[in-house]
Order: structure tokens, then C-alpha cells, then sequence
């Protein structure tokens, strides 16, 4: 979880290493308080700065604060505190993920030192889900706007069979730039990561299988030479537990790598379709980012101030590349 603030003269920044902190110190000697929830990553910033960049150790504060909306006054002490004589304050949340973006829009608001909001977001599929109802899912900071929640209202309509965490996910996929420039020697490799994935997924489900990943990243580029090669891995990565209520059956590694590579035998003929379906989800992403951010740009607007929405990255280095820039005067 991200947030910075600087000094145009201060800043806050919700991101971590402090990668970013130092970066607006370096160029533009900004003073900056990192706030971040996760004491170790606190630490690890703290470290590198002190044997990198021991000259910034009084203009670059990292401080732990689970940011939440209600945050304002704290993060407001902690400021004064760190740089009692700030006035004008840049708050930015980079990559501020799931709930921590309308977080931000709100202490932005809230907050009187603070002038200048700079977000990019990211996770919208990590939205915490106020209620769920069978397939349906309604989250608890999606639509923020009133003009969306009103038209939603005036049509009708129930936001909570197709606006769920697939179609926040989808936004979340990288953009249609990247695919479209990608080689044919990538697009073979990505329905080959993408298909060798979902048989695993059928295998799992087929057999009355959880399937949890036992370490961070579960595919590796090394896992593309072929098949066997992918299943031999993926069974040191990911742990197949038997769902207890439905089977008791414990096989083997061996028996496990015959039954998924049956699958993949039945359903390797489908790799040119993945491409297809990839195409036409990335062609999709656009739109549901595009949404997502209009709501949130709207609900600002709606609070009495001025806000746009920025490219600020190639879509092809981040997929997260626009930003929502608000002031105040």
C-alpha cells in the first residue's frame, strides 16, 4: 500500500521501497513522508536510505499508518510533526490499490494542508465487497460518483450481476498496445502459459482439488519448454489439497502429473482460440478502466473541485498509466 506527500516544498506518498520518495527529493528537493501499513517494508526503505542516500535522512520521513478514510487527522499530525512548518502539501498514491484510492480521494478533501492530488490506482478487483448475493457481488466503495449511482438508480439497473470482480479485474489487464505489438513467438508462448494454467485449474476442480500456490509467482518462463516440463514444476510450485468435503482421495505427484497432462491432450487444440479470447479481452480493458476512472473523477467534481485525468506512463512499460490530478486553490 502506497502514499506520499511532498512539499512542493512537502509531500505524501503512499508506495514503498521509498523508491519514489527519494526520486522527488533527488530532483526537485522536495521533503517527502512515505506512509505505508507493512513495518517491514518501512524498514527496508529506512535501511537503503541510510546507506544510499544518508543526506536525505531529514527531508525523507517513512512513517507506518494504515491508511483509511478516516485517516485525515492522523496523517495531518504526523506531518506536522515530521515537518511543522509545511503549508502546501502534494498528496499522491501511486498504485494505490483496491479500496486505498477512494481512501486517498477522501483524505485529499479532508485535508487543508493539502492542495495537490496526483493518483494512479490499481487492484480494482481487491474492492472490498459490501454484499453477495449468490453471483451477484456490490462492493463497498464502487460507484462512488452520484451521477453514477443515480443513473444506475434511473435505469434500473443491477450493478451487481455484471459489474463484479471479473469486470474489475478485466480492467486491471494489460492494455490492447502491448498485446498488438507482441511477436509471434509471444503470442504462442502467452496461450501456452494461459492454457497450460486453466488445465491445471480443470484438473483441480475435475478431481475435487484446491489449488494454492506455495510461492509468490506460481509460472516461471523456464516452464514453457513443454508440457511435462510445466507440470513437473507447477507440482513443486502449487500444493493440489482435496477438498474434505467432497473427496478423500491422496494420490501421488506421479499419478497427479498423468491425470492433468490427459487434460491438456484433450484441450491442447484450443491454443489458437486463447489468443483470440486474450484479443478480445484486452480490446475490452480499455473501457472498464475508462469507467472505473470516470466515476472516480466524477465523484471529485462533485465535491466542489477541479480534476482531470492524465496519461502519464506507456501503456506498454505499465498498464497502469493514467492519473487523476486534482487541486485546490
Amino acid at each position: 500500500m502506497n502514499i506520499y506527500i511532498s512539499d512542493f516544498h512537502a509531500a505524501i506518498q503512499y508506495s514503498f521501497q521509498g523508491y519514489v520518495c527519494q526520486m522527488l527529493h533527488y530532483l526537485y528537493g522536495y521533503r517527502v513522508l512515505g506512509l505505508e501499513r507493512d513495518k517491514k517494508n518501512i524498514n527496508r526503505a529506512f535501511t537503503r536510505q541510510k546507506k544510499l542516500y544518508p543526506d536525505s535522512l531529514t527531508k525523507v520521513k517513512y512513517t507506518h499508518c494504515d491508511v483509511t478514510c478516516d485517516s485525515a487527522d492522523v496523517i495531518e499530525s504526523i506531518l506536522q510533526q515530521e515537518f511543522p512548518d509545511v503549508t502546501d502539501v502534494c498528496l499522491i498514491g501511486l498504485h494505490a490499490c483496491g479500496d486505498l484510492s477512494t481512501s486517498a480521494s477522501r483524505i485529499f478533501c479532508k485535508m487543508k494542508s493539502v492542495k495537490l492530488f496526483i493518483l494512479i490506482s490499481c487492484c480494482y478487483h481487491k474492492l472490498l465487497i459490501s454484499k453477495s448475493v449468490q453471483e451477484k457481488q456490490y462492493f463497498q466503495n464502487f460507484p462512488t460518483s452520484n451521477c453514477l449511482r443515480e443513473t444506475i438508480v434511473a435505469y434500473n439497473f443491477d450493478i451487481g450481476q455484471v459489474l463484479r470482480i471479473p469486470f474489475l479485474r478485466l480492467a486491471c489487464q494489460e492494455s490492447v498496445d502491448k498485446w498488438h505489438g507482441m511477436s509471434q513467438e509471444k503470442h504462442n508462448e502467452h496461450s501456452f502459459y494461459v492454457l497450460a494454467r486453466a488445465v491445471l485449474e480443470l484438473y483441480s476442480r475435475q478431481n475435487n482439488y484446491v489449488l494454492n500456490k506455495k510461492v509468490r509467482k506460481g509460472t516461471r518462463k523456464s516452464q514453457c519448454s513443454n508440457f511435462q516440463t510445466y507440470v513437473k514444476d507447477s507440482l513443486l510450485r502449487y500444493d493440489l489439497v482435496p477438498d474434505t468435503d467432497k473427496t478423500d482421495n491422496v494420490i501421488t505427484h506421479e499419478e497427479m502429473a498423468k491425470g492433468i497432462t490427459r487434460v491438456w491432450e484433450e484441450q491442447s487444440t484450443r491454443l489458437q482460440a486463447v489468443e483470440i479470447y486474450t484479443g478480445l479481452q484486452m480490446m475490452l480493458q480499455l473501457p472498464a478502466e475508462s469507467f472505473i476512472l470516470q466515476d472516480r473523477l466524477c465523484w471529485l467534481h462533485e465535491q466542489g473541485l477541479e480534476a482531470i485525468i492524465v496519461p502519464v506512463m506507456n501503456k506498454c512499460i505499465s498498464p497502469r498509466s493514467y492519473a487523476i490530478v486534482s487541486h485546490k486553490y
